[in-house]
């Protein structure tokens, strides 16, 4: 019983430190003040977030 809760700890904080990184490119990815240049970045990112959602699937 107590491995188990350590593990659910374990997943849930990984969830957040994903989250939190996630947070964090895109207020940095806000901040570029190149309209094509944060398009592209913005892009970039969400192909990256699905490839790494099917990765988990």
């Amino acid at each position: 019983m107590y491995s188990k809760t350590i593990e659910s700890a374990q997943e849930y904080q990984d969830n957040m430190v994903k989250t939190a990184n996630t947070y964090l490119g895109n207020v940095l990815v806000s901040q570029i003040t190149n309209n094509e240049l944060r398009e592209e970045t913005l892009s970039a990112m969400a192909k990256e977030l699905v490839r790494r959602n099917k990765n988990i699937e």
